[in-house]
């Protein structure tokens, strides 16, 4: 039974792409694509037939919408949709960029269509929406890193609120450089909260010293801390209650 075979993405007019609603961590359409990896010639019908059952499977997972701010760069993300348009279908670069547009939205979609969309060859639409991201981000996040020297922890706040609402800020200001991210995070944390609560970050690191599992706290550490902080809090005004 000869295995089938991508499907033909067919053209339509150019209009502005549907968009697709939900976000990354929502479940995502799957379909199976069989590819034939028989190299048979006619001359040899019973290795072709047995090879053809041997038909390599794999899953082509659909991939989520992207927009400035997700879980992706915007490099990632083209590298995710052009496996999966080019395992779906047969197409050429226009028909490829007319598919791109139906999975971008927001600030992503604006530029899509500034460029030209659909009526751009891929490779040139693609230079277009890096460059167009690159510039975004140097000057965004400037704007964050500025934020970030301005961080407070805000009466009433929870200790893991306010590391969770640091974090997100960090990682906008430093995309892409993990380690000055969360040096920095560290930085505008202890800056931000209580002396008493610092005191008890700096017993936690001593301890941790003392039993040999490194010199300094990692960030993980201080979010399980905050954690048990906001805990006991949370216990002291229950018991005052009562």
């Amino acid at each position: 039974m000869p295995a089938r075979q991508p499907r033909q993405l067919r053209p339509t007019a150019c209009s502005s792409p549907k968009r697709h609603s939900g976000l990354p961590r929502v479940n995502v359409a799957i379909e199976e694509i069989v590819i034939d990896s028989s190299d048979s010639s006619e001359d040899d019908e019973e290795n072709s037939m047995h090879r053809a059952s041997q038909a390599v499977r794999f899953r082509v997972v659909t991939p989520p919408t992207f927009d400035v701010g997700g879980s992706y760069s915007l490099r990632k993300y083209l590298e995710i949709f052009e496996r999966y348009f080019h395992a779906k279908f047969h197409g050429g670069e226009r028909e490829c960029s007319m598919e791109l547009g139906r999975f971008l939205q927001g600030e992503a979609l604006n530029a899509y269509h500034a460029f030209g969309g659909c009526e751009k060859r891929y490779s040139v639409l693609k230079g277009k929406l890096l460059e167009w991201y690159r510039t975004r981000e140097v000057h965004g996040s400037r704007r964050w890193k500025n934020k970030m020297k301005t961080m407070k922890f805000q009466t009433g706040e929870t200790f893991k609120l306010f590391a969770m609402r640091v974090q997100e800020v960090a990682q906008k200001a430093y995309p892409g450089d993990d380690r000055e991210c969360v040096k920095k995070m560290m930085e505008v944390y202890h800056r931000a909260t209580p002396t008493w609560f610092n005191a008890k970050l700096k017993q936690k690191q001593d301890m941790k010293e003392m039993m040999g599992l490194g010199r300094r706290l990692n960030w993980g550490d201080i979010l399980k801390l905050a954690e048990k902080e906001d805990k006991d809090i949370r216990d002291r005004k229950i018991k005052e209650e009562y």
